[in-house]
This record gives structure tokens, sequence and C-alpha cells, in this order.
């Protein structure tokens, strides 16, 4: 391979790896959800206090965990490619 098509390769390599970090940051974020919750009240009496609920996606999770790994291999293999001689 010519330097030029290498350097090209490591170029778009890395402009991958940076969208597949941004998925997976994306895919992480939307895996938490909270969701708030008012006083319980049973005949004018409170019995619970307000509270917060969280949940948490365990395929988006999941699958932000795995996009993570594929953006480091493929960012790792772009620098190693672009610091070929």
């Amino acid at each position: 391979m010519t330097p030029g098509r290498r350097r090209l390769a490591a170029l778009v390599g890395i402009l991958v790896g940076i969208a597949l970090v941004v998925a997976a940051v994306l895919l992480w974020r939307s895996g938490i959800e909270t969701s708030s919750y008012p006083p319980v009240e049973l005949g004018g009496t409170v019995v619970s206090g307000p509270y917060e609920l969280t949940r948490y996606s365990g395929s988006r999770l999941g699958g932000a965990t795995v996009v993570a790994l594929a953006a480091l291999l493929v960012l790792a293999f772009s620098v190693r490619a672009a610091l070929r001689r």
C-alpha cells in the first residue's frame, strides 16, 4: 500500500472511530432513565414521600459497551497504520 493510501485509510479509520465513540455515548445516555414521583396519599395521610426511580436498559448499555470496544479497536489500528513507515 502506498503511503498516501495508508494515510487516507488511517484518516477514515480515525473518523469512523470518533463516530463510534459518539454512538457509544448516545447509547449509554439513553440506557439510563430517571423518573420522579410525587408523594403518595391514602385517605388524606401521606403514606410515602416523593421518590425517584432509575431504570437501566441492559441492551442499550451492553450495546454501548460493544460499540465502545469497536471504537477502541478501530482507533488503535488506524493510529498504527498512520505511524507505520
